[in-house]
């Protein structure tokens, strides 16, 4: 749900002009449940995530370091120019 929430269709009777912070104000462009979002929330989301990533480390054998992404580089002689 939080990563990938669904849009909600709303349909209005007239046009609306109005500035992004009017639109934040009126909270139309926002899902129902996001007004259940709290602190509680997302530390509860936080440790549950936390805990099925040491659980995956666990049973894989990888350490870390391993999981993460390693850039390359590489410098190429092609000759001597005089």
């Amino acid at each position: 749900m939080l990563a990938h929430g669904k849009p909600i269709d709303k349909v209005f009777d007239e046009e609306v002009v109005a500035t992004a912070e009017e639109l934040e104000a009126q909270r139309i462009i926002y899902a129902r449940w996001e007004a259940q979002i709290n602190h509680a929330f997302f530390s509860d989301a936080y440790a549950d995530v936390e805990q099925i990533w040491r659980e995956l480390l666990t049973k894989s054998g990888l350490s870390v370091f391993e999981t993460i992404t390693h850039g390359t580089r590489q410098i190429s002689f092609i000759e001597h120019v005089g």
